[in-house]
């Protein structure tokens, strides 16, 4: 029976077991014919003539080695030589046993130790009935020879030998199933393994490109938290130092502009007052921290003081109005609301010359809107903010309150004409108002 199969899987100790079993299969019968054979010559037993005797041996230890190469070279073969393999098969099975019935009948009676191995060499060569004939007729080689092999046989003989027949028959039928069962069981045990090591390829190769994957992922989101700190540090730049600087400038000017002390004093006040604030936010732009006014008041009231800030500084009459039942927000859509008044009122006093603004917070069951409108000259006739527009357009600082409030869930819209004014809206979206318990229920 042969012992060999795909071991590519295999571990190291299987690997090592299988390499000496297969050593042990194919090198015992030769070595039990040198044994034999030098025994019953050096013993002077052999009944033909010693050259004889290691000639057969020689012929039947070659033509063992064939039997034993036969099923390695058959799976080799193409197809179409299918049916001359196995002619070659039978006539080495058949060879095999004749040898050994001459070694037997001829030389000595021992040769039935060889023959033994007969039925772990021919049933891996031979196939259907053939092989099973030639197990029966390697057990009649065997059981002739436990019978002493007589050079005449004789009636009583005859019984002895059927008898023998079918006792090493049924050992080898038996231990030749166990054998082939157990072979059957250890391939699919090697499938086994080498469908869990390919299982094993393949999971490491997905393991390299899913760590590919997470370290471009990690990169690319390092990258965009670095825009995106950028954007917002952008934005808190335009939102307040670059618009307190602005202010400080405008007041120097009109204090150099001014004819009279008190007016040149109270510009430079202002100016001293816008850049000590450009210093306190440029501070907490460091810290991502939020407008001042917002965390020592609610956002009307933040909102009211920017106004009248604006209002002095300006020049510009404003008026501020909250209609509706204010409450909190969330800290995002405070700051985001908050910035944007910031951002159109800096935008009335440099671009519109208006000489009115009104400021609008409103509050509604679920939005919060905020208005700011103006009577000045309004967008020029082509401007990229078209009526009602939520596009990318605009400057630097629109584009930044207008991210600010896409962040926070919101939108804003501008709405202007020529000579008609312009309106900055914001709409954010707020949490429901509980509602009293006599008021109605959508």
């Amino acid at each position: 029976m042969s012992t060999r199969g795909p071991a590519a899987a295999i571990l190291p100790s299987d690997r090592r077991f299988r390499a000496r079993q297969e050593a042990f299969y194919r090198w015992l019968p030769p070595a039990m014919l040198v044994v034999v054979t030098c025994g019953v010559i050096v013993t002077g037993q052999s009944r033909v003539a010693p050259m004889v005797a290691v000639g057969v041996s020689t012929v039947t230890a070659l033509l063992d080695q064939l039997a034993w190469a036969r099923p390695a070279r058959r799976a080799r073969m193409a197809s179409r030589r299918v049916g001359l393999s196995h002619l070659i098969d039978l006539a080495v099975g058949l060879g095999l046993v004749g040898l050994a019935a001459s070694l037997v009948h001829a030389v000595h009676p021992l040769f039935g130790f060889f023959a033994w191995s007969l039925f772990f060499r021919l049933p891996p060569v031979l196939h259907g009935a053939s092989r099973w004939a030639a197990i029966v007729a390697a057990a009649a080689v065997i059981s002739w020879g436990q019978t002493g092999a007589p050079t005449t046989p004789t009636v009583d003989i005859l019984p002895i030998w059927l008898v023998l027949i079918l006792l090493n028959g049924t050992v080898a039928v038996v231990v030749i199933r166990f054998a082939e069962t157990s072979e059957r069981q250890e391939g699919r045990r090697i499938d086994s393994l080498e469908q869990l090591e390919l299982a094993n390829r393949r999971l490491e190769a997905t393991l390299a490109e899913n760590a590919g994957l997470q370290a471009q992922l990690v990169e690319q989101a390092r990258e965009a938290g670095v825009q995106a700190e950028r954007e917002r540090f952008a934005g808190e730049v335009h939102d307040t130092i670059a618009q307190a600087l602005a202010g400080v400038v405008t007041q120097l000017e009109a204090m150099e502009q001014s004819s009279s002390p008190a007016d040149r004093q109270h510009h430079l006040h202002l100016a001293r007052e816008l850049a000590r604030t450009a210093l306190s936010e440029a501070r907490r732009s460091l810290h991502a921290i939020g407008p001042e006014h917002l965390e020592t008041a609610r956002l009307p009231d933040a909102v009211r003081d920017l106004v009248g800030t604006w209002g002095a500084g300006s020049g510009v009459e404003v008026a501020f109005d909250v209609a509706g039942e204010p409450r909190t927000l969330g800290a995002d859509a405070e700051v985001a609301l908050y910035r944007s008044a910031q951002e159109a009122l800096t935008n009335v006093e440099k671009h519109a010359r208006a000489s009115r603004t009104v400021v609008t917070l409103t509050y509604t069951d679920d939005e919060v809107l905020l208005d700011v409108r103006d009577d000045g000259r309004g967008l020029p006739p082509g401007h990229r903010f078209r009526q009602g527009s939520t596009g990318t357009g605009g400057g630097f600082g629109l584009r930044s309150m207008r991210q600010r409030v896409a962040a926070a869930g919101g939108f804003a819209r501008i709405e202007s004409e020529p000579r008609a004014g312009t309106t900055v809206s914001v709409v954010m979206p707020a949490p429901m108002r509980l509602r009293g318990a006599g008021e109605e229920t959508a």
